[in-house]
């Protein structure tokens, strides 16, 4: 065995250079993992606790979005010529006022709006009542519709309801 196989591996110096670094600071490094498991479990809690508001922000949007689409459906039934209707639909002439046609639809997704403004649901049913209110030539309304939802441009309809 020649010198060379006695020495020491430059990798395997490092090596105990960091075990011996670690061993002489266990006291900061317990605490920087210490740290870091606390953020990642808070971080995790928050997100489960988001993810339940959101659920049930959508369990309760989702109802009152139906009953809008059936009304729409009726309005929009009436308005097409019957040799086109392929499902039967009851439909209801819309009298042109907002009040008479969505008056009941458009308070419930109000309220729906500022019991839930920061969900995901809240902005589908800003949108929702906006494109209503905009049809009804109600474009103040509208916006104030949309600036009552927190939103940021991270997803698909809170760029929407930016724009």
């Amino acid at each position: 065995m020649g010198k060379k196989d006695k020495a020491v591996d430059p990798f395997q110096k490092e090596l105990q250079k960091g075990f011996k670094w670690t061993t002489e600071h266990t006291r900061l490094v317990t605490i920087v993992v210490l740290a870091f498991i606390v953020i990642a479990g808070g971080l995790g809690i928050k997100s489960y606790f988001d993810t339940k508001k959101e659920m049930e922000a959508q369990t309760a949007y989702f109802p009152l979005e139906k009953v809008l689409l059936e009304k729409r459906s009726q309005f929009m039934a009436a308005d097409e010529p019957s040799a086109n209707k392929k499902t039967p639909v009851i439909a209801v002439k819309a009298s042109g006022d907002f009040n008479k046609d969505y008056g009941t639809e458009a308070q419930a997704l109000d309220a729906f709006i500022n019991k839930y403004p920061s969900s995901k649901a809240a902005q589908m049913a800003a949108l929702n009542l906006s494109t209503l209110q905009n049809e009804y030539k109600q474009f103040t309304e509208a916006e104030k519709t949309l600036e009552k939802v927190n939103s940021d441009a991270s997803t698909l309809i809170s760029g929407l309801v930016l724009s």
